[in-house]
């Protein structure tokens, strides 16, 4: 399961959701480092409208910043999706 600070926007299983598209497309997945997808989840990329991983303004007020460990686990998440596996088959 995507970290909650994501599936609020990217859906339960990364497939996207109204608010923001897939994160689960192993063909985007393939063309990314692990060092870029960190930067996306701690800078956000406010050009697509995706917040900072720490940006709590809109969201739920149970809402709390993922710590370094937690981010590290989204991003190997994120690799294991990028070989074609969903978080089902783990």
């Amino acid at each position: 399961m995507i970290a909650p600070a994501c599936s609020a926007c990217h859906g339960d299983e990364g497939k996207g959701a109204e608010q923001a598209g897939a994160v689960n497309e192993p063909s985007f997945l393939a063309l990314i480092s692990d060092q870029a997808l960190r930067r996306i989840v701690i800078t956000g990329r406010r050009d697509l409208g995706m917040p900072d991983y720490s940006d709590d303004n809109w969201r739920d007020p149970k809402f709390r910043p993922l710590t370094s460990a937690e981010i590290n686990d989204l991003v190997a998440l994120l690799r294991y999706w990028s070989q074609g596996a969903s978080s089902n088959s783990k």
